[in-house]
């Protein structure tokens, strides 16, 4: 699946409330997954655990995907297609 085809499979199925992690460690660190506050465009809005917020595009999620280690709700996103 293309970059571009997988950053829209991910913004299909994300919502706000979803979590999302992405650092090498979230599967066993809970601290390192995100919940998602809010979507603008190709823009995902989150807070980390220290209250800092961040702005992430659903392109890199698309690469964190393709490097395997994206977790969405905790578990690990695998693209359908």
């Amino acid at each position: 699946m293309q970059a571009a085809e997988l950053a829209q499979a991910i913004k299909a199925v994300l919502m706000v409330g979803d979590t999302i992690g992405f650092e090498p460690d979230a599967a066993v660190n809970p601290a390192h997954r995100y919940r998602i506050i809010g979507t603008t465009g190709n823009i995902i809005k989150f807070f980390d655990d220290g209250g800092q917020f961040h702005l992430l595009s659903f392109a890199q999620l698309a690469e964190f995907a393709q490097e395997g280690r994206l977790l969405l709700n905790g578990k690990p996103y695998t693209p359908r297609g």
